[in-house]
């Protein structure tokens, strides 16, 4: 049995199937509702090795990222970028704070655990993180 795809709701209660055409035509449901967030905190918790790339891209999305190819354009569409005059209508804000390195190990024992437990396992392990970084 093949679904339908589901129709998402944007900005002007617009509604779409592809969330990147809707955020960039119509941008996101509460568009202009009084309490839209205005900034988002970003929280990375990963590998120490691949935090800084994480975060240079996440950076990089705050920016207009072009559509990709020409063969296959609503493949690879634009995307608007994240910015309070475009895209999600907010900013991304990050901070060292809301960052935590998880080892190798730790990671291992949240992919490998349950779905209930690896949630638990993964805020445990990234408070330790926090804890130890705050002693050391």
């Amino acid at each position: 049995m093949i679904l339908d795809e589901p129709e998402l709701e944007f900005g002007g209660a617009a509604r779409h199937i592809d969330p990147r055409f809707g955020i960039t035509n119509y941008g996101p449901a509460d568009l202009g509702a009084a309490d839209a967030p205005r900034k988002i905190r970003v929280g990375l918790v990963g590998p120490a090795d691949q935090l800084d790339g994480l975060r240079r891209w996440l950076e990089r999305c705050r920016e207009p990222i072009a559509a990709k190819g020409e063969k296959y354009p609503h493949l690879f569409p634009e995307f608007p970028g994240c910015g309070i005059d475009r895209g999600l209508h907010t900013s991304l804000v990050f901070s060292d704070r809301n960052t935590r390195a998880i080892s190798s190990r730790d990671l291992r024992a949240v992919e490998t655990a349950c779905q209930p437990a690896a949630l638990t396992k993964a805020v445990s392990t990234s408070r330790r993180s926090s804890t130890s970084a705050g002693t050391g």
